[in-house]
């Protein structure tokens, strides 16, 4: 991601909560949109800062992130590669069947 796109999504939300605050400094605690959802003040402050921090994030911590995988999540995906036990034992049994049906 460029500097300018970070710089971006940094201003982005710099300005909503900066909206926020503005809001709750005009005592406004919540308000209604075009959708007539109700939406909180102190929520808009939190999504900004949110995304604000979102855009200051590097690049390789999200690929650490991203690689670093839990035990249960190494097992399963060792499971999915290569079948669960009861699979294979099928697998390495099913020749053996064969032969004693012919006999």
């Amino acid at each position: 991601m460029t500097v300018l796109k970070r710089l971006s999504i940094v201003g982005a939300g710099s300005l909503i909560s900066f909206y926020g605050w503005s809001q709750l400094g005009l005592g406004v605690a919540f308000y209604a949109n075009h959708y007539s959802q109700t939406i909180y003040s102190a929520g808009v402050v939190a999504a900004g800062g949110l995304l604000a921090l979102c855009g200051l994030v590097p690049n390789s911590l999200v690929v650490w992130l991203i690689k670093l995988q839990t035990p249960a999540a190494k097992r399963r995906d060792a499971k999915a590669r290569h079948g669960s036990a009861g699979e294979r034992m099928q697998k390495r049994t099913e020749p053996l069947q064969g032969r004693h049906e012919e006999s």
